[in-house]
C-alpha cells in the first residue's frame, strides 16, 4: 500500500508542513477560494490546520500566517507571525492540489 503524499519546507516556511496533512477535499477547497481571492470575487479568506492559519486578502500582495511554535526547552507556545508573498501560498497549494491529484490517478488510491 502506498504512503498518502506528504510535503515539506525550508526552514523560513516550517510552519507549513502541516498542510500537508490535510485532505485532498480541503485542498481543492483552498485553491479554489485563493482563486476567488486573485480575481477579487471574495474580500478575505482564511485556512489552515491545528497550529497554524494563514490569512489572505483581495488586492494585498502578502498573506499573513499565525503560528504556535513550542519551545524545546520550556514547552511553551510562542504564538508567532509573518508575511510571504500571497502568490507563494497561492502556487504552493496549487501545486500540492495538482500533485495529489496525479498521485491519486497513478495509484488509484485517495489520500486521507
Amino acid at each position: 500500500m502506498a504512503n498518502n503524499p506528504r510535503f515539506e519546507t525550508n526552514i523560513e516556511y516550517e510552519m507549513l508542513w502541516e498542510l500537508g496533512s490535510c485532505k485532498h477535499k480541503y485542498i481543492r477547497e483552498v485553491v479554489s477560494e485563493l482563486e476567488k481571492i486573485k480575481k477579487g470575487e471574495i474580500e478575505k479568506y482564511s485556512f489552515g490546520y491545528d497550529i497554524t492559519t494563514i490569512y489572505c486578502y483581495a488586492g494585498k500582495e502578502n498573506a499573513v500566517i499565525e503560528y504556535e511554535k513550542i519551545d524545546p526547552v520550556t514547552y511553551k507556545g510562542i504564538n508567532k507571525r509573518i508575511e510571504i508573498p500571497f502568490e507563494n501560498i497561492y502556487s504552493l497549494m496549487k501545486d500540492w492540489r495538482d500533485y495529489i491529484d496525479a498521485w491519486e490517478k497513478e495509484t488509484d488510491l485517495e489520500k486521507k
